[in-house]
């Protein structure tokens, strides 16, 4: 029984610090992985933001849209400087495509739902997430305020998941390992801890045992090892005291009896 106990309690102690590992591990990744993404996002952010500006000035000096011959070379340019940029798209109010990085011949057209975006004079920027893409979207509008055509943007967040993936294998196995030695050191200590309160308890019940009237079992020697066994001691040899003490006064009484 008592080795049950043991064991079900050392299991619970070295479950719990397994628990809180584990969870510290994985909170903290989180907020790893939150970082890289909202660092992403900022990054690819100030790119689209400085092509919107770079459109729009020329927009708000009277040009058309399909009048910006220059456009397809910015958007060349900022695709080669980083090659997460899967494709960049310029479309006019109806959807289909007046500039883009993935050109083809023939008429394009983007989906409905990207050119009422566009047409809309309430959001200017939209956004959408995909498993390893992300979309960024906005309206580009003219020195009236009024939307003339959208711009696209898509990256790849094929590095950022990899470089998510990376450190949680790295961070799983630092935190399996410290868990794993902590619940040893733990359970080891815990084991050693308890069978020192065991033996503890067990001189303690050795002493209170001959507390007894007319007890004919010697009193043991009292060797305390720490405050909680000195204390009992104490105890003990002042109950031994008091008993005895008793048992002289019956004793007295007793002859007293016997004369009358």
């Amino acid at each position: 029984m008592k080795s049950s106990i043991a064991t079900r309690i050392t299991a619970a102690i070295v479950a719990i610090m397994a628990v809180t590992v584990l969870l510290t591990a994985y909170l903290n990744f989180a907020k790893f992985n939150s970082a890289l993404g909202k660092l992403e996002r900022d990054r690819y952010g100030v790119l689209f933001y400085d092509l919107r500006d770079t459109i729009e000035r020329s927009l708000k000096l009277g040009a058309s849209l399909s009048a910006l011959r220059n456009t397809q070379d910015v958007l060349e340019r900022l695709r080669e400087l980083d090659n997460q940029i899967l494709d960049i798209t310029v479309y006019d109010p109806t959807g289909t495509v007046v500039f883009s990085t993935n050109l083809v011949s023939g008429k394009q057209v983007v989906p409905a739902a990207w050119a009422t975006y566009a047409k809309s004079t309430r959001s200017s920027v939209w956004s959408a997430e995909e498993e390893q893409n992300v979309l960024i979207g906005t309206a580009l509008k003219n020195a009236f305020d009024q939307p003339v055509g959208g711009l696209a943007l898509t990256y790849s967040k094929r590095s950022s998941v990899h470089a998510a993936n990376t450190v949680f294998k790295s961070l799983g196995k630092y935190a399996l390992g410290v868990t794993l030695l902590l619940c040893i050191v733990s359970a080891f200590a815990f084991t050693i801890y308890l069978r020192t309160i065991a033996a503890s308890l067990a001189r303690i019940a050795e002493w209170i045992k001959p507390l007894t009237f007319k007890s004919n079992i010697p009193t043991p020697t009292l060797v305390p090892s720490n405050a909680i066994e000195e204390a009992v001691a104490q105890y003990v040899v002042a109950a031994d005291a008091t008993l005895k003490h008793l048992e002289g006064s019956m004793e007295e009484l007793n002859s007293l009896e016997v004369k009358v």
